[in-house]
């Protein structure tokens, strides 16, 4: 016998299940460039670690298949624009 029962409706419980770990990384995603910046930010070279983990978002990613479209036409991905 399968695993799922697909002759019933979910739970509140298996829904919230879904959902709340959903809910924590789209609250977390516009907050996690500052913070990874503030961290970087108290290095001990602060410059070089911020340059360092800035430029990898300004270059067109080879592995995006949207991104040979933006290379070609110079413009920034939208994959990796924030």
């Amino acid at each position: 016998m399968s695993s799922f029962d697909t002759d019933r409706s979910p739970t509140l419980r298996e829904l919230y299940t879904l959902f709340i770990p959903l809910a924590f990384s789209g609250a977390f995603f516009p907050v996690a460039r500052p913070v990874i910046n503030a961290a970087l930010a108290r290095t001990e070279s602060p410059e070089l670690a911020l340059a360092a983990y800035g430029l990898p978002s300004a270059l067109p990613c080879r592995w995006c298949p949207r991104c040979s479209a933006c290379v070609r036409s110079s413009q920034r991905c939208a994959s990796t624009a924030t």
